[in-house]
């Protein structure tokens, strides 16, 4: 079973550039090293970046993934990083339309991956600035803003219970074609409101929910 990787959440200190072209990644590193961000890595596209990341250490704090890649694109990784459970923080970068951006942000909010922001291209170090200390102010002062590696402790009582009163909630995510932005499709994911948890991910209730033999009534719900 892959080991899970986690990373600081805020107060960004190092980070991976992912991008296929040379110029756009070394404009990005100028960039981040303006913010004070040192560029651990760089990769050339997904499959790249999946390589190194089983090789760093220290892993980065934050990730800056361009969408269009050769070999495995950005959608693609953001997949894997989410089936590997690889909790990275995650900056999109892209120059495609702006609905397509925003999908793939709602994309990466439903697999329960920290998200930055998503920034259109070319990358300014003001927007940049502007994202990252939205989120460290988001993640500061909001107790219910949780690291998505923290976990959440429940039991089965907690879970029957859930069942009960329909705690459990729908989100969608879409399915896009990256050559010409259309939807194709939604897939349906789980989350757990816990009213005094908050947002619970699948990671951390549906082992319990299928040991316990709750799993078939949750998906029924």
């Amino acid at each position: 079973m892959t080991d899970v990787i986690v990373t600081k959440g805020c107060k960004f200190k190092s980070v991976m550039i992912i991008d296929d072209s040379v110029v756009q990644r070394q404009h990005a590193i100028t960039v981040c090293a303006q913010l004070g961000l040192t560029t651990v890595a760089e990769a050339v596209d997904g499959q790249d970046a999946l390589q190194q990341i089983s090789q760093l250490n220290p892993v980065p704090d934050l990730l800056l993934i361009d969408l269009e890649m050769p070999v495995m694109d950005g959608i693609s990784l953001i997949q894997q990083l989410a089936e590997r459970k690889y909790f990275f923080s995650i900056l999109i970068l892209s120059s495609r339309e702006v609905s397509l951006i925003s999908s793939v942000e709602t994309m990466v909010k439903a697999y329960g991956l920290p998200i930055v922001g998503a920034l259109h291209k070319p990358l300014l170090r003001e927007q940049m600035q502007r994202v990252l200390n939205k989120y460290e102010q988001k993640t500061s002062n909001n107790p219910q803003v949780k690291s998505s590696f923290e976990k959440a402790i429940v039991t089965t009582a907690d879970l029957e219970r859930a069942i009960e009163q329909k705690q459990f909630i729908a989100h969608f995510q879409p399915k896009v074609l990256i050559a010409n932005g259309l939807i194709k499709g939604v897939e349906t994911l789980i989350r757990w409101q816990h009213p005094e948890k908050g947002m619970i991910y699948p990671n951390d209730f549906i082992p319990l929910a299928e040991a316990s033999g709750l799993i078939h009534q949750i998906t029924l719900q």
